[in-house]
């Protein structure tokens, strides 16, 4: 949503939208395995939502493991309603940011 306030056009959220989902995609363990990574850049991964994608579906079509997949599937589905949360909390804070970006901002 951030992304949406701050850029100028649709151009620029989706190249700010992949900026950020690129190296998550190779800091989760979608390419490579995170076991192989040094141990700083495991923490970082299991920051990231992605991790528990990928763990699921690992579990699921790889090891045929429905359990695992479904605590992974808790996993995210608590770091969603934490987001929520957090976002609704901070609504004064977004509206008053988007109407500080959008007052600022310049025409094109």
């Amino acid at each position: 949503m951030v992304i949406g306030v701050v850029a100028k056009n649709v151009e620029t959220s989706s190249v700010v939208g992949q900026v950020i989902t690129f190296p998550m995609m190779f800091l989760s363990g979608t390419f490579f395995l995170i076991s192989y990574m040094p141990t700083y850049i495991q923490n970082i991964a299991h920051a990231l939502p992605l991790f528990y994608v990928i763990e699921g579906l690992n579990a699921v079509m790889i090891y045929n493991n429905y359990g695992q997949a479904a605590v992974e599937l808790v996993v995210i589905s608590v770091l969603t309603l934490g987001e929520l949360v957090k976002l609704r909390s901070l609504g004064d804070s977004y509206r008053i940011m988007r109407l500080f970006f959008t007052t600022f901002r310049t025409k094109t």
